[in-house]
């Protein structure tokens, strides 16, 4: 088939498209780093109250990687995990995830049991 949708048409515009992507991952990236300085220069006490959380947040990942035993085995450096450090982040960012999973749960359910309560 020659014309619009000849083997060099239908590249090109798959070639376009992952450029497109590309640019929008780019502009979405400089985005989510540059929106929040610009947030916390217009907003300093919205500063604050995001910089506890993230001390939180900082906090709940270090007693999780504490918590990680860091053991290595054959399938783990199988899977390239090949350091005990690395062992134990991979280890503490599963903790944190079980912890805050369930935590988000448990505060979805006692919301909706003071809901109830409040009517």
């Amino acid at each position: 088939m020659d014309g619009y949708f000849s083997t060099e048409n239908y590249y090109g515009l798959v070639d376009i498209g992952i450029y497109l992507c590309y640019a929008g991952m780019i502009i979405g990236g400089l985005l989510a780093i540059l929106f929040p300085v610009w947030f916390f220069i217009k907003n300093p006490k919205g500063a604050k109250t995001s910089g506890i959380g993230l001390a939180i947040a900082l906090l709940l990942f270090g007693i999780s990687y504490m918590l990680s035993t860091g053991e290595l085995n054959e399938k783990y450096i199988g899977l390239g995990v090949d350091t005990d450090t690395y062992s134990r982040v991979v280890g503490g960012s599963l903790i944190l995830l079980y912890v805050t999973g369930i935590g988000a749960v448990v505060i979805a359910i006692g919301t909706e049991i003071a809901g109830i309560f409040k009517r």
